[in-house]
Order: C-alpha cells, then structure tokens, then sequence
C-alpha cells in the first residue's frame, strides 16, 4: 500500500480470512478475492469475493438425491469452512439430513475410511461428499474403482468443490460409478476454448498450471479478476486519480485510511462483464450473484455428462436429459494408406442424393472402418490420405518414398505393412 497501489486481488484462506478483512476495513483497501467465502465472520464492507457461495447448490442436490444420511469426508480447514455454511443451510430450511463429517488428512486414510463403510454395508448405498483437492480426488475415485471392484460398490459421490473439469476422469470415460459434481466453467464456452488454447502454449516454469488442456478454477477466477479490476479502473473518473494521493502510511496513527477506496469498491461492485467463469455481477455486500453452475454426472453405465444447471437466486436446480461431454480436440489425424482390396477402395457408386462422395466417404474397406471405430472410441478426427506414389516404400539416394515416407514425415499409416518391416527405422509410440 506504500508503494502506491489502488487494490488488491489474490487468494485467501480460511487462516487468512481475518487478517484480509481487518486490513481492508481499516485502509479501506479494495481486495477482490478468489479464495473461499466466509459466512460465519464480519465482511469487510471493502471486500469481493470472486468464488461464489454455493452451499445451496448442494444442499439442492441432496434434496434432489433424496439423500438423509450423509458422509462428508474433507482434508483441510476450508471443508470445515463450506461444512458450516452446508450446516447454515439445512438447518434454515429445517431439513432431515444427517452430516457424518470426517477429517481425512490423505489419500490411504481416505481409503480406509471408504473400505470400512462398504465392509459395514456392502449392499445398501453410500452417499459421500468429497471434499478434497484436484489430485487426492482423482487418486481416490480411480482407486475405488479399481480395488472395489469385485465388489458390489454402491457409492454416489458428489464432489464438493467446483473443480470435477480439473479432475482426470479418464478411467470413467464409459461410466463404471456414480459422480456427481459442479462446475463454474464451461469448456464449450468460446471465451473458455480461446483462452485454454492460449493456457496450453505458455511456459509451465512461469506460469504454474500452464501447458495443459485445462485451467484451474483458481486461475480463470484469477483472470476474471483482473478483468472486473480493469473495467472498474475505466470508471474512475481521470481528475479523482490526479486529486487524491496514491500511496499510504502503513505507520501513522491513527491509520489513515486510502480515499479513493471507496470509490473503487463501488466501481468494481458496479462491473457486469463475461468471464471464463460466467456472468460476473456482485451484490451490496460483493458477493457473487446471478451465475450459472453446470451440473455433470458420471453413472455406471455412461461417462462424463452435462444433465443440469443451478442458478444463484429463484432459478436454482434445473435437471435436464444428459448430454454426453466430449474432451476437447482441436487437432486432425492425417491417416495414410494405399488403394489395395481388401484394406482401402474407392466407391465406385454415386450417393443417393446425387453429385459425388467426398472426404472419406470416398473410401470404403476394412482401414476405413477401422479408423472410423479408433476415432470414435478415442475421439478425435480424421482425415485419409492415399499415398501419391502407391508403393509401401523403399530407400532410393538417400531417401525413403511411399508410406514410409509418410510415416517418417508424421502420418499415421494403416495397411498390411508390418511394424516389423519398418521398425528399424521409426520409433513406434
């Protein structure tokens, strides 16, 4: 604050909470913040939060479920944080559901805490709240799966952090158990594509979290709070910023407050934007309201699906029919091979609406439908390429030509050429 800034935007933690709002009531500093939102202590009328409260989503949820007897497993002060606002809820609303919460500090003990309730009810459902980072939470849902399964597991987990996009759900990709989960994020969103499409080409070194198909709540929310700080910074008009001093004393006493805070606090409850993370709009006390959680769902017998949405406010809970969410691809396999019955034909029918076959409708033949079942079971497109000389390949000054010619060059090749007959020369992965 001595060095002249005009707000902050960062984490916090339940630990932390109480030292942020101390210092934004006295400085009248604005804080936008991404980290949890406390219910049970004084706000500072200075601060905003940028993780929406949504204890009542899940509570929406259970009531949805019909779940009464409840276990919700956590390892860190922050469940314990979300639990009482859970608590906050069910007792508002005078509802039956009964809370079994367990601090679990691991993956092994969360384990044993699982092996012990499916050993006590092997045949009656268990219905379990994870509350638990990105990694233990994947850690945990794949293990189950895997070392329950010769048993009848009748676990329906919801998870209760906003993080099910971040989590490695690939061993369910077809389903096998019953998740449950929110997200703030929607990876269909063309704000969302654009920006994972950039998050994907930084440097992990400088930009921790970088690199990858995915983005971390903590980072969209990050991002969407540099964006309301630089819409609410527009608004301040360019004479109160040359009248009013930029820097504080952290020293004087009495403390002397910063007097613009204000004035910036309003400006950024004022901010209505877009963001990776949806509609951004506050409340009176900088809270988030007006968004939209998609609800996804994994079940035994299918995989990842959107089948609803929660509203913050009168909408709340929407169920709809599942719609099955892809992982993201935004690359064309070039797949080559040669025309040789029985692997690859051309049609020499017309298609029945006239004009010509093109694409790779053009083809037919045992490749054709071979590739046509790997890009669907690994989803992803395809494009065939019949190779321009016709031959499989052979080393003629100094370089190869045919398909092991486009091999070397990076194209996937399907025919009756053996990996062993060109091994020597390209490393298969």
């Amino acid at each position: 604050m001595a060095h002249g800034i005009v707000a902050i935007f960062g984490l916090y933690t339940p630990k932390t909470a109480d030292a942020v709002t101390s210092y934004t009531r006295t400085f009248q500093m604005p804080f936008v913040g991404i980290g949890q939102s406390e219910t049970y202590r004084p706000v500072s009328p200075f601060q905003l939060s940028m993780r929406p409260r949504y204890e009542k989503a899940l509570v929406d949820i259970m009531i949805s479920f019909g779940w009464r007897d409840v276990h919700y497993l956590h390892d860190t002060d922050e469940g314990i944080a979300r639990l009482d606002h859970i608590y906050q809820q069910i007792n508002k609303y005078k509802l039956h559901i009964n809370l079994r919460n367990k601090f679990l500090p691991d993956v092994d003990s969360t384990m044993a805490r699982l092996t012990r309730l499916q050993a006590k009810d092997q045949d009656g459902y268990k219905h379990v709240i994870l509350d638990m980072d990105t990694n233990s939470t994947s850690e945990i849902l794949t293990r189950v799966a895997r070392e329950f399964a010769t048993a009848k597991v009748n676990f329906h987990f919801l998870l209760a952090r906003l993080n099910i996009h971040e989590l490695d759900l690939s061993y369910f990709r077809n389903g096998g158990m019953n998740i449950t989960g929110f997200s703030l994020l929607d990876p269909r969103n063309a704000s969302v594509v654009n920006a994972l499409n950039d998050w994907k080409l930084l440097d992990p070194n400088l930009w921790p979290g970088a690199g990858k198909q995915r983005i971390s709540l903590d980072a969209a929310l990050g991002h969407d709070s540099v964006k309301v700080l630089v819409k609410a910074g527009r608004q301040i008009n360019t004479i109160m910023w040359r009248r009013y001093p930029h820097r504080i004393s952290c020293y004087e006493s009495p403390p002397q407050p910063w007097l613009l805070g204000q004035n910036i606090t309003d400006a950024l409850k004022s901010v209505q934007t877009d963001g990776l993370t949806g509609k951004i709009a506050f409340d009176e006390y900088g809270y988030r309201k007006d968004y939209t959680l998609d609800l996804l769902n994994i079940t035994g017998g299918r995989g990842l699906s959107k089948t609803g949405s929660w509203t913050s406010g009168k909408a709340g809970l929407q169920m709809r029919p599942p719609e099955i969410i892809k992982p993201p691809t935004n690359r064309t396999r070039i797949i080559t091979s040669i025309l040789n019955k029985p692997y690859l034909m051309e049609k020499t029918d017309k298609p029945p609406w006239g004009g010509n076959w093109t694409g790779n409708d053009r083809y037919i033949g045992f490749c054709k439908d071979i590739a046509d079942k790997v890009a669907e079971k690994c989803e992803f497109d395809y494009e065939i390429k019949v190779v321009e000389d016709s031959q499989y390949g052979y080393y003629e000054n100094g370089t190869w030509n045919g398909m092991v010619a486009e091999l070397i060059n990076g194209v996937r090749t399907c025919n009756s050429l053996s990996q062993g007959e060109v091994g020597s020369l390209i490393q298969f992965r």
